[in-house]
């Protein structure tokens, strides 16, 4: 499980909440990094609003998960 910021339905930043997801599988050759901290900017905003360019499913959670390497990746294959 990994950290996330939960979008369930659309409204102000405060809308979002904190919580948990799966991660996602590793493909071969990919790396997964760790966030420190991560920002919402003003793109952000609009998005949680329902008023960006194109609307995302409004239960979205972008998250930043722990690190990790595939097999394929320099880290994974003892490189």
């Amino acid at each position: 499980m990994v950290r996330a910021m939960l979008c369930r339905g659309w409204g102000p930043p405060s809308v979002l909440e904190a919580g948990e997801v799966a991660g996602a599988p590793l493909a071969a050759g990919e790396v997964r990094v760790a966030a420190r901290a991560a920002g919402v900017n003003f793109a952000d905003n609009l998005m949680v609003a329902g008023r960006y360019q194109f609307k995302p499913p409004s239960r979205s959670a972008p998250a930043s998960r722990p690190p990790a390497w595939s097999p394929g990746s320099a880290r994974g294959s003892g490189t």
